[in-house]
């Protein structure tokens, strides 16, 4: 999934696209994000950040021209997502084994080790946070 839309970046020419065709490319490769690395992950809020286009808006002669600063600032974006993609591509690769979180190989009691009843509450805090990391 992550893969096509790297492709789908790719094929872009920035100075023939609209700011319709970049918003439903960026709406779904955000979905694709929240799909592998979950709802507020920071890869999700790293891609989100973004920017295709200026912070001012530039009147043009039509709404089909795009002046050299749009242009540039969709070049910059595009070189920064793709940036970003092939980063979180490579975490994928590289971190997670059969494509899967779940099976890191660093194993969850190698990263976080805490007495199960350490706040007195005769909670096993371990499986909580376990339980709270598998549903992601």
């Amino acid at each position: 999934m992550l893969q096509n839309q790297i492709s789908i970046l790719q094929s872009f020419e920035p100075s023939e696209l609209n700011l319709q065709k970049v918003k439903s490319w960026q709406h779904d490769t955000e979905h694709v994000l929240e799909n592998i690395f979950g709802i507020g992950s920071h890869q999700l809020n790293t891609f989100a950040k973004i920017k295709y286009r200026p912070a001012i808006s530039l009147l043009s002669s039509s709404k089909n021209d795009q002046s050299p600063l749009q242009i540039q600032c969709l070049k910059n974006g595009f070189d920064e997502a793709r940036t970003a993609l092939h980063s979180f591509l490579k975490e994928i690769e590289e971190f997670w084994r059969d494509g899967n979180p779940d099976s890191s190989s660093v194993g969850f009691n190698e990263v976080v080790e805490i007495h199960p009843n350490i706040f007195g509450l005769g909670l096993n805090i371990n499986a909580l946070i376990k339980k709270y990391f598998h549903k992601r």
